[in-house]
């Protein structure tokens, strides 16, 4: 979790100083570590290297194993995180230049749908 917290701090630094696609690939990486860290945290057996590389299939499973939680509101934000995280190669068929200045707003706020 120390890692993902500092991925997280990277990608405010980055998101908050207008430096989006860096920003929103931090971001990503900081979601899965810390997705990966709550599914080994309530399953210790879990192999999360081997099965999840997907943002929604982690939310997924994190999901399953604490529906209280209610984390599937954030599949769609979880999808376009993966989009944009994918745009670091170069045939991702997403184009980060075509981002409306209202999706940045809402993929990088903490607002309850």
């Amino acid at each position: 979790m120390h890692t993902a917290a500092h991925d997280y701090a990277a990608a405010r630094c980055l998101l908050l100083n207008g430096l989006v696609p860096g920003g929103l690939v931090m971001a990503a990486q900081a979601i899965e570590k810390f997705l990966k860290g709550y599914i080994l945290l309530k399953n210790p057996a879990e192999e999360v290297r081997k099965k999840y590389h997907s943002l929604t299939d982690l939310l997924n499973e994190a999901n399953r194993l604490s529906p209280s939680l209610g984390l599937s509101k954030y599949s769609t934000a979880m999808a376009r995180y993966e989009d944009y995280y994918r745009n670091r190669y170069p045939d991702n068929k997403v184009e980060l230049a075509v981002m409306s200045s209202e999706e940045i707003f809402e993929l990088v706020s903490v607002r309850k749908p």
